[in-house]
């Protein structure tokens, strides 16, 4: 299996992807809960890689616009419901 990594990278959507796993990872949990795991990182990761490649199977060239199909569906698959649950605290 290939790593990823929850780094900033050159990959579609690697900045922000990136930035928004490691700021969740770092913030304190709220009273009454646990902190946010590596674990839950990487199943947030997971999904928001399954997401953009259904959101994506038609290719990842340019449009006529200029964006790429990735840069164009990452911010609705980051706030996705399924993708902010997996990043919640836990109790």
């Amino acid at each position: 299996m290939r790593n990823r990594g929850l780094h900033k990278s050159t990959q579609p959507g690697g900045q922000e992807r990136g930035e928004l796993l490691i700021s969740e990872y770092l913030q304190p949990a709220p009273p009454g809960y646990s902190p946010v795991t590596f674990d839950q990182l990487r199943r947030a990761d997971q999904e928001i890689w399954k997401r953009l490649s259904k959101k994506c199977q038609h290719g990842i060239k340019r449009g006529s616009d200029g964006v790429l199909p990735c840069d164009r569906h990452l911010q609705s698959v980051l706030d996705h419901p399924r993708v902010l649950q997996l990043l919640a605290p836990l109790q």
